[in-house]
């Protein structure tokens, strides 16, 4: 698969998009999962909307990532009063 990317001049190091270039389709949907604390009121549901994270910490991976972009996207058009809350990007530690 690469091999194809580079053959189609796509870089291995481009930034995933909302939608596919042209001539090219989605190969996958993932979710954006969340990760809490066993006992965290989170925990409770399966599903969780972008409206019940309003207002609470959020870390996410850096710009430039697919699902970074996915959520940013989420929030921008869900969340266009104040209290929204700002994802703040995982670091390694030592960065």
């Amino acid at each position: 698969m690469a091999q194809t990317i580079r053959h189609a001049g796509v870089s291995g190091r481009s930034m995933i998009r909302s939608q596919p270039p042209s001539g090219c389709r989605r190969a996958t949907d993932q979710p954006i999962v969340v990760a809490a604390a066993p006992d965290h009121e989170l925990t409770m549901h399966r599903v969780i909307s972008l409206d019940t994270l309003r207002g609470r910490p959020l870390i996410s991976l850096p710009h430039g990532t697919g699902p970074r972009a996915r959520l940013d996207e989420g929030c921008a058009a869900g969340w266009r009063s104040p209290g929204a809350p700002r994802a703040r990007s995982a670091r390694p530690h030592g960065r």
